[in-house]
């Protein structure tokens, strides 16, 4: 018994931590995009039922959000009456708007909400230690609960309200009791995975893809070792039964059963991958066979999914890659954005983790383990990268995160007992140098970028410049009597304003620097009024009393504009970007002080270029 507790205590401090950290960035960070409809989302599954409501998202991560504001006394929340009777669009962020609206402590319920979402990540937490400790040794469960821990996109996207964290939390765990299920052969986990992996469904519709994917691993698995043919039998029965089964059970409980066994000819589809059409709404089932089928899923679950179908094949605006914008995606969007957004020094140590595994058997474990911890990962980036109707959020892809965070967890055999005693001493002890090197170098890189870890890149935004030349505007505010901390500070973080010539949107600018642009106002006794046109759902009218417009034009003031905005396909900022900003506040909003003198000089070239005859 005392084994086992002394075996929580490690997580737990490290949870503890977590907590500690976060604190300070929830109370740091103004509403990211979606926040405010996340959690009316929560609120209409929790109080009303509605699952219609963000319904291109499983309903688990909005639900446990949004649970502790019921014991709220204050609590006003939209009726279904309020969002119309046309359920077939999008409705979440009208239901965001009105919830802003009919609570004065809006931003009280937010903060609560955020704290209970930080359950994924203390999940996420336990399961790195305990897995990596089953694969490789107890040093290794503490190095990928660190990697998790101070991992910059988990961490910043963990401390807001979405699905992308949730879902890599239970992606990792649901994948971890498989694993130990398959290599074990213990019985009593089996119905633990097949209720782990429903859970999973419930995060995010991208972990579909985890029942092939497990049917095939099991089928390596076990096809290729010496097993009697009743006993492979026996365990297919377990795969499907009591796992399968049992998953798609606690999917539709999440959904309250609601629709479940619906015929498929009864649905009215918007893709054209479910409609058959290229616009408009239809079925392709309708006639068929199929159509006369019951479906086994909850109806907002299915129309959830063909709802973010269509948005992947009509595409979104705001599609951002290497300075170029266009209406569809990249399929290397991701991967270059994982490249970008991890530490460098976590990127050099899973180098050193590959190199280990295929050098020595002391660094690696059996193929068939390896397998299971390396493909998941590898075929969620593969999946993501595959839907390229639009590249916007590299949180995508967040999911596969963890699955090569324990596999790096691996360099934790380089400080055990038996790696010490071995031969090559001097290899060993450059190799722990290096290592404990390069994780001070990942942590100084998260606490450089502390709390802001949204806006987190790394080292190689800066060396390795994008192909497009498009955008050459000034990225470093005027010179200033700074103080040599805050000077050096810059010069460190000039990978974030680097960034905007990569990636925008959520990976730099979620709308989560109002308090900081608030602050910054706050300090500057020279600006009495400022424009501002930023990104985010933050009640623009509560930054600060010197906000006198909320959008702004190339006359003599104080601007305050997103680089989402200053970079967007209208080009309406063009000429913002001709000159250098005063400050750069959050990584992301950059402020202008337009003259007299410039506004004229604007003006006279905007009527030159009107009249000059080619």
């Amino acid at each position: 018994m005392r084994r086992r507790i002394n075996a929580f205590i490690v997580p737990f401090l490290l949870a503890i931590l977590c907590v500690l950290l976060q604190t300070f960035a929830i109370f740091s960070n103004s509403y990211v995009y979606n926040e405010h409809a996340r959690l009316a989302s929560g609120l209409a599954k929790l109080i009303n039922g509605d699952f219609s409501v963000f319904r291109v998202s499983p309903p688990l991560p909005d639900a446990v959000s949004a649970l502790p504001l019921l014991l709220s006394a204050d609590l006003r929340t939209p009726s279904n009456f309020d969002y119309g009777v046309d359920r077939s669009t999008r409705v979440e962020y009208l239901a965001g708007d009105l919830f802003l609206e009919k609570n004065a402590n809006h931003l009280t319920y937010v903060r609560i909400a955020r704290f209970a979402n930080l359950l994924f990540s203390i999940l996420g937490i336990f399961t790195c230690y305990f897995y990596a400790n089953w694969l490789f040794g107890r040093p290794c469960g503490l190095v990928a609960s660190l990697l998790w821990l101070f991992s910059p996109m988990l961490f910043g996207y963990g401390g807001v309200l979405g699905s992308d964290v949730p879902s890599a939390a239970l992606a990792l765990t649901t994948f971890a009791a498989f694993h130990y299920w398959l290599s074990s052969n213990d019985d009593s986990w089996t119905f633990r995975v097949g209720v782990l992996l429903g859970l999973a469904q419930l995060t995010k519709f991208t972990l579909l893809i985890f029942y092939p994917l497990t049917l095939a691993i099991f089928l390596t698995h076990r096809l290729t070792r010496s097993v009697r043919r009743k006993t492979f039998g026996r365990s297919a029965i377990k795969l499907f039964v009591l796992i399968y089964l049992p998953s798609i059970l606690v999917l539709n409980a999440g959904y309250l059963f609601k629709g479940t066994m619906t015929p498929l000819k009864d649905y009215a589809f918007h893709s054209r991958l479910f409609s058959g059409m290229e616009t408009g709404v239809g079925n392709r089932f309708a006639d068929a066979w199929l159509g006369a089928l019951p479906v086994p899923l909850p109806r907002d679950y299915l129309l959830g999914i063909d709802c973010q179908r269509l948005d992947f094949e009509t595409g979104l605006t705001g599609s951002y890659f290497r300075g170029e914008q266009r209406e569809h995606g990249w399929f290397n969007y991701y991967l270059c954005a994982l490249g970008i957004k991890t530490p460098t020094g976590t990127l050099a140590l899973l180098l050193i983790a590959i190199i280990l595994a295929l050098s020595s058997a002391r660094f690696r474990t059996s193929w068939r383990d390896e397998l299971i911890l390396w493909l998941p990962g590898l075929a969620l980036i593969l999946f993501v990268s595959s839907q390229t109707g639009f590249s916007i959020h590299s949180r995508y892809v967040l999911p596969a995160l963890p699955f090569f965070i324990v596999a790096v967890s691996r360099i934790g055999r380089l400080f055990s007992q038996s790696v010490a005693t071995c031969s090559r001493r001097r290899v060993v002890t450059l190799l722990r140098g290096a290592c404990v090197t390069l994780g001070i170098w990942s942590l100084s890189s998260f606490l450089l970028y502390y709390p802001n870890e949204i806006a987190h890149f790394n080292e190689l935004t800066s060396l390795f410049k994008p192909k497009s030349t498009e955008l050459q505007f000034p990225l470093s505010p005027v010179k200033n009597e700074s103080s040599t901390f805050v000077k050096l500070h810059d010069c460190l973080t000039r990978p974030a304003r680097d960034g905007s010539r990569w990636l925008l949107g959520s990976n730099l600018d979620w709308g989560q620097n109002y308090f900081r642009l608030a602050e910054w106002l706050q300090n500057r006794h020279d600006v009495d009024a400022i424009s501002i046109d930023l990104d985010g759902s933050y009640p623009c009218h509560e930054i600060s009393p010197k906000v006198k417009s909320f959008l702004t034009s190339f006359r003599p003031g104080w601007h305050a504009i997103s680089v989402n905005n200053l970079l967007r396909p209208d080009r309406d900022y063009d000429q913002f970007l001709r000159i250098r900003p005063i400050a750069v506040v959050g990584y992301s909003i950059y402020i202008y002080h337009v003259t007299e003198e410039e506004a004229q000089s604007s003006q006279a070239r905007d009527y030159s270029e009107i009249h000059t005859t080619p």
